[in-house]
């Protein structure tokens, strides 16, 4: 089986798919990408060459679901949240245990 051949012959109806089934067009890159190495990897594995397409996608898919679970898991924390109503200053501390980031700070003016 010559890997490169089944690529140029399958890899844009499996694009076209990834992009169904991710959602967005570059998430269905990244994703077409990491089938290719991983279909490359287990190539051996593949005992009909006329199965490509549909192995391919498969793994696609795989690897989408697990994209978007890994996603979905990502928490969003905040232990603490501040508004100071004196300059109006919106400060987010986060728990990646980093140091408090400030997202956003406004100032008011004319107010006295």
């Amino acid at each position: 089986m010559e890997f490169e051949r089944l690529v140029a012959k399958h890899q844009d109806a499996v694009y076209r798919q990834m992009v169904k089934v991710c959602g967005n067009r570059e998430d269905a890159e990244d994703v077409l990408q990491e089938a290719l190495l991983r279909a490359y990897k287990a190539l051996g594995q593949l005992s009909d060459p006329i199965a490509f397409r549909a192995w391919l996608a498969r793994i696609g898919r795989n690897v989408c679901y697990r994209l978007r679970t890994k996603a979905a898991l990502l928490p969003i924390t905040l232990s603490s949240f501040a508004f100071n109503f004196n300059n109006f200053n919106l400060i987010f501390l986060l728990t990646d245990g980093g140091p408090p980031v400030s997202w956003g700070t406004a100032t008011a003016r004319g107010t006295d």
